[in-house]
């Protein structure tokens, strides 16, 4: 697939995005991850295996893993498909 500069320029730009939603999560600053993330996102509860919606919910669950657990995720790779990106953590 060949991406033109302008392609090339948003999938950057939004590679920079969810890098500093990465680090704002292994900060543990859920308010500015809150701020990147729609009203009415849907977030896979991997504790609980069911989908959490909307801000409030999220923070809760975060809140509730943070203190069972001590995440921490760093990015990899990531990989363009179509308008979205895969990315693959560690």
């Amino acid at each position: 697939m060949i991406r033109t500069w302008r392609q090339e320029n948003e999938f950057e730009q939004r590679i920079q995005l969810l890098r500093r939603a990465y680090d704002a999560f292994n900060r543990r600053d859920v308010d500015v991850i809150l701020s990147m993330l729609d009203a009415d996102v849907e977030w896979p509860n991997m504790l609980e295996a069911k989908t959490l919606n909307g801000h409030e919910a999220v923070r809760n669950y975060w809140a509730r893993q943070f203190q069972q657990t001590d995440p921490h995720v760093e990015p990899t790779a990531s990989i363009p498909d179509g308008d979205q990106i895969i990315v693959d953590v560690h």
